[in-house]
């Protein structure tokens, strides 16, 4: 499904008028370039559990609470310390629990993310129709994957770098369109508490989820999902 996906989102952008072609061909090796982490780390499935041992030898707690508290901020202030200066380990997993019901990007990482909680319904089923798995799950996949390319993800290159890789006529752009967004969602409201939408705070997101609703979409319209 990843893959089908990424492959609409290829084809997104190649048919796109708002990029030039220099910013569209970054863009698609950007596309091609995300790392994928499925369900859990390896290491947690396996019977051999001396990694996991080897995480955790260092937390070994009394009966103080505040020391404990202490002692885990140590532990991670150390951890933290020790990759300065080292390359990103874009293969590695984040520290998120295979348990949490949530999908993540990471920018600095190019990297996408969904841990085992979310991979069941309403989300995902392996024996449910692929069409619901595309309007459940799918719509999910294409979502992080256009954070990759929404106000903050585009500031970052391939390999999770932050430098300028649009130019200024993709900019001026993808500003104007993302206007378009903020101001349909400054629109929404909720009449029964007298609340609106805020279009400039949640724009991320907005454009994610039309994003990943487009892309996945469009892969629903294949005979790979009848």
């Amino acid at each position: 499904m990843i893959e089908n996906i990424r492959n609409s989102f290829i084809n997104i952008l190649d048919k796109s008028t708002w990029m030039d072609n220099t910013s569209k061909v970054k863009a698609i090796e950007k596309v091609k370039e995300i790392e994928q982490h499925i369900g859990y780390p390896d290491y947690l499935g396996s019977e051999n559990n001396t990694k996991l041992e080897n995480d955790y030898a260092a937390y070994v707690f009394d009966t103080s609470y505040i020391h404990n508290i202490w002692k885990i901020q140590v532990i991670l202030s150390i951890e933290n310390f020790q990759l300065f200066r080292k390359p990103v380990l874009r293969k590695q997993w984040e520290t998120v629990p295979p348990t949490i019901i949530n999908a993540f990007y990471d920018a600095s990482k190019n990297q996408i993310v969904f841990p085992a909680g979310i991979l069941q319904m309403p989300f995902f089923d392996k024996n449910a129709p692929k069409y619901l798995n595309y309007g459940g799950i799918g719509m999910v996949i294409g979502h992080e994957i256009t954070h990759g390319f929404d106000d903050n993800g585009r500031q970052f290159d391939k390999d999770g770098n932050r430098i300028p890789w649009w130019t200024g006529e993709t900019i001026e752009k993808f500003n104007n369109r993302k206007q378009c967004i903020i101001d349909q969602y400054k629109n929404f409201s909720v009449s029964q508490v007298d609340m609106k939408s805020n279009g400039d705070q949640t724009q991320g997101e907005d454009i994610a989820d039309n994003g990943g609703l487009k892309a996945s979409f469009y892969v629903s319209k294949t005979n790979e999902t009848k």
